[in-house]
């Protein structure tokens, strides 16, 4: 089909209307922007599905295997070495001075705390939204230590209305604030809520260092709240959430627990667990070994010394149970285990899990227990 063709058959159609159009391999129908498949019959004289597109895009230039190869590092993901990580790091700090780069980290901090603020980046911490009275609204806390908070100031009848990460910007940077308070006397207060052993951190100073200096600037008064200002433990404090949450119905936190447990474990033994090996040579098999040192140690533990499954043992662990043997095999015969007479083979089911290939009770009391 040619451009002028294209013209008169859909000159009622606009630009952005979807178009009836066929495939020129597969002769397939489809329904197309109108603009799009113009400028692709103007520029190959053909318009061509999606798929048979690649097919005459393969066909034309094939992929090599050195480009194969790259896109498979590329989803398997490429593992850097510790040298190559530090070169990497080295990099990105020198052009975090660049003027383009400073600019580009103002720019990324703002949009951070606009980030926190909105409650965008989820994990796995004790945070949630809070139905807050005062508020009139659920407010969000991001911290067990926020939580309380926020059900202390509900609590406070001088408070009027409190609102919790608060977006602003300071020193060129972008910032949240935990929480401002306002009171029935008019007036507001800004706080901050960190933990006590991670005041003396670079950047809680600096983020505490803002928030003074943006409250003063406001004529806000300012606050550090810890663990002396609830008079609890760090533990007490995570307790009580942890507790709240369940009853509030918020969240099954135990539960979650279990699962960010199992994940962590199961990361464990990927990374950790599962490279550390150890090269063992067995003397029954007069060949070498490669088990992990955690199922070593626990073969020497179980059984007193490494024992080769094939020998009998379990390169994870315990011996097997030994096998019972017939002493009738020989006469052709076997003993039942539920009438406890001695019956030849012909009077037993067949049954392969077993050694001597029949089954442990005989026909007879087989059909009796399968009677009502």
């Amino acid at each position: 089909m040619y451009a002028k063709e294209f013209d008169i058959l859909f000159n009622n159609y606009k630009s952005k209307e979807r178009v009836p159009i066929q495939c020129e391999d597969c002769q397939s129908n489809n329904l197309r922007i109108k603009e799009k498949v113009k400028a692709s019959i103007v520029k190959y004289g053909y318009w061509l599905c999606r798929s048979c597109s690649m097919k005459r895009s393969h066909t034309k230039n094939p992929t090599s295997d050195k480009t194969k190869q790259k896109q498979r590092i590329g989803r398997l993901g490429k593992k850097h070495s510790d040298a190559s990580k530090q070169q990497m790091t080295r990099a990105k700090l020198s052009f975090y001075q660049t003027p383009q780069g400073t600019k580009l980290k103002k720019k990324l901090s703002i949009l951070t705390s606009q980030g926190h603020a909105k409650n965008k980046f989820e994990n796995a911490k004790r945070q949630g939204w809070y139905e807050s009275k005062k508020a009139q609204k659920k407010v969000f806390y991001g911290s067990s230590y926020e939580l309380r908070l926020c059900w202390q100031l509900d609590q406070d009848d001088q408070v009027k209305i409190y609102s919790t990460q608060i977006p602003y910007k300071m020193n060129d940077k972008g910032r949240c604030l935990d929480f401002l308070v306002e009171y029935w006397d008019g007036t507001k207060k800004a706080i901050e809520v960190k933990p006590q052993t991670r005041l003396n951190e670079q950047a809680n100073i600096e983020q505490i260092n803002d928030s003074r200096e943006y409250a003063k600037a406001n004529g806000w008064s300012f606050e550090v709240c810890t663990e002396l200002y609830f008079n609890m433990t760090g533990r007490e404090l995570r307790i009580w959430a942890d507790e709240y949450r369940s009853k509030t119905g918020e969240v099954d936190y135990v539960s979650q627990r279990k699962e960010l447990d199992r994940k962590k474990a199961n990361r464990h033994y990927a990374n950790v667990i599962s490279q550390d090996t150890l090269v063992i040579f067995c003397e029954y098999c007069q060949e070498e070994h490669h088990p992990l040192r955690l199922t070593h140690d626990k073969n020497i533990a179980r059984n007193g010394r490494y024992i080769c499954e094939r020998k009998g043992g379990h390169i994870a662990g315990s011996q097997p149970k030994k096998k019972k043997i017939n002493p009738h095999a020989s006469y052709g015969k076997k003993e039942c285990t539920k009438c406890h007479a001695v019956k030849i083979f012909d009077e037993f089911g067949f049954d392969k899990s077993r050694s001597d290939g029949y089954a442990n009770r005989c026909k007879l009391c087989r059909t009796k227990g399968t009677k009502v």
